[in-house]
């Protein structure tokens, strides 16, 4: 007997808790049956989603038709009949709130994808959703967090301890194969350059782009590279990055805006960097790792743990300029052997922790408890 679940989820754009969602429902066992219900449009996940025959509503709420929605929302539970309501991200989770009390017998389960709320870099709205969330949490059923960050600092705001349990992202192990060459691949995207660094994220504060273009600017004054930046907003029409790439005399800077084929984009890499200023648990970083790209990251979510000994943590997200110059040095300075086994020892450490199918039997493990 098949055992329903609804994942109601903010929206289906290229974010990683999207990504992660469509990973987990494409590859679940056939006894878990799976709809999508989002609550904007069909973003960059819906079609795909689709095309792997799963059924996926997207109810486009705004704030003029709130409670049409939230009927309409009903409406389409009571007609799929799941057992489970997962919920992803704080704005699901507290509708699921909603749901639970109209539909007490169906198994809600909260789904955190974020580490820690940061005050004018966070939305207030969702600081506050998020704090709400928390004197609630004894309302679901369970409550999935995405990283052991994320479980620390959602317990230090009064998320229930019982609750909560820590289900970390996996990653497909096959993409590094491939018979496509670098050099091909730099071609294709119009990259050049014999040292590339990258970076992948949307632009956003929180991300610590601006930061990351000046460090590369100060490490390129005495060294001849390029760097890579892969993201929405990341584009050749964003003024912002435009002028300060001017005020800097920045060259070999690359701007490829959103692409689909990260794997793609990773393998043009031989650094990748990643100095947020918070994180969960960052995808992009076990993609590069996947791809056997050597990694720098600062230390914020679950980074240190994730690259272990096969990149560079930098201590803090402040003032790091230095500290980011140093370390792309020390990895600019390896042999290209060197850096090829640090690569490789970051393959091995994603397919040793962080496969799709070991966080996918977890997932599993979780649904079968709560869905008996």
């Amino acid at each position: 007997m098949s055992v329903k679940i609804c994942h109601i989820i903010t929206g289906l754009g290229s974010g990683g808790a999207e990504k992660t969602l469509f990973k987990l429902v494409s590859k679940m066992d056939s006894k878990y049956e799976n709809t999508i219900i989002s609550l904007s449009d069909f973003g960059f996940y819906g079609d795909k989603l689709t095309k792997q025959g799963i059924r996926v509503y997207a109810l486009n709420i705004s704030k003029n038709n709130l409670i049409s929605k939230f009927v309409k929302l009903i409406s389409i539970i009571k007609k799929e009949d799941p057992k489970i309501i997962q919920t992803w991200m704080y704005h699901a989770d507290f509708i699921g709130i909603f749901i639970k009390l109209l539909m007490p017998k169906r198994k809600l389960i909260w789904n955190i994808r974020h580490s820690t709320l940061i005050k004018g870099v966070d939305k207030s709205t969702t600081i506050l959703i998020a704090r709400i969330c928390g004197l609630l949490s004894n309302i679901p059923n369970a409550i999935i967090c995405g990283s052991k960050a994320a479980a620390k600092s959602h317990l230090k705001i009064g998320y229930s301890p019982k609750k909560i349990k820590v289900i970390q992202n996996g990653f497909e192990l096959d993409n590094h194969l491939s018979q496509t060459t670098k050099e091909q691949l730099k071609e294709k995207y119009g990259v050049n350059g014999q040292f590339i660094f990258g970076h992948v994220g949307r632009f956003h504060p929180i991300k610590n782009q601006e930061v990351l273009i000046r460090a590369f600017g100060e490490f390129q004054k005495s060294n001849d590279t390029s760097l890579v930046l892969v993201g929405n907003g990341l584009e050749e029409s964003n003024e912002k990055i435009k002028s300060l790439l001017e005020e800097l005399k920045i060259r070999n800077v690359y701007l490829l805006g959103h692409q689909s084929n990260i794997p793609e984009i990773m393998r043009i890499l031989d650094v990748f960097i990643l100095p947020s200023k918070s994180e969960g648990f960052a995808n992009v970083l076990g993609e590069a790792m996947t791809m056997e790209v050597p990694c720098i990251a600062t230390n914020v979510g679950d980074n240190k743990e994730i690259i272990g000994r096969t990149g560079i943590v930098i201590p803090t997200f402040e003032n790091i300029i230095p500290d980011l110059v140093s370390a792309m040095l020390t990895l600019y300075n390896l042999s290209s052997a060197e850096r090829k086994e640090l690569g490789f020892k970051a393959h091995n450490r994603i397919k040793e922790n962080y496969s799709t199918e070991k966080i996918i039997n977890e997932y599993q493990i979780l649904y079968a408890k709560e869905g008996n």
